[in-house]
């Protein structure tokens, strides 16, 4: 990690650095006010599997992209027969946490209290009307 002008270089979770124009402009700058980090549930205790995800100009951008890597992660814990309880709880023990740093130093964002036992039925149908509707 370092900078690079006025861009901050950051290492993902897979090793990969990151400057600036990548992930589409996601990419962390001195200049934006939100930064998305996210833990892994896995390492939650140790810290090494955070990482910086991307920094945003505001709140609001930061929130839904928090949303989407936890929509994301849910999405890749999914396995056919799941309960949307044990999705949650698979979550809980291996997914994606992203929360949001900058502002006023609040939590604007859980994970935690967006996932919701509807919102995983609602991944789980889903992804099941996804295998049923194969693409042509």
């Amino acid at each position: 990690e370092g900078l690079v002008g006025s861009e901050m270089c950051i290492r993902d979770r897979h090793g990969v650095t990151r400057s600036a124009g990548c992930v589409a402009s996601r990419c962390l700058r001195m200049s934006d006010q939100y930064t998305v980090f996210v833990d892994d549930n896995y390492h939650s205790m140790d810290g090494s599997g955070r990482y910086a995800a991307g920094s945003f100009g505001s709140l609001e951008e930061a929130v839904n992209y928090c949303k989407e890597i936890t929509i994301s992660s849910l999405r890749h814990m999914y396995e056919e027969g799941i309960t949307p309880e044990k999705l949650g709880a698979q979550w809980a023990l291996f997914g994606d946490d992203p929360y949001v740093f900058g502002g006023s130093g609040a939590v604007p964002f859980s994970a935690r209290k967006f996932i919701s036992t509807e919102l995983c039925q609602e991944i789980i149908d889903s992804i099941e009307d996804e295998i049923a509707r194969p693409e042509a």
